[in-house]
């Protein structure tokens, strides 16, 4: 599930965009290797909006 900003409303995953769904896994794959290792993203464009893509690239 996904909450929106006022995290009143709840929106479940599978009624999201992919650009969304693919944002959650690499949010929850960047948390679980915060110190463990090195995540190689291939066409990491795809789906995300060019500010998220830089948001994860500073990272």
């Amino acid at each position: 599930m996904y909450k929106n900003k006022n995290k009143t409303n709840h929106i479940p995953l599978k009624y999201q965009s992919r650009g969304i769904k693919n944002l959650m896994l690499l949010i929850t794959l960047q948390e679980l290797m915060s110190n463990h290792g090195i995540l190689f993203l291939e066409e990491p464009e795809q789906n995300l909006e060019p500010f998220m893509q830089r948001k994860i690239i500073k990272k």
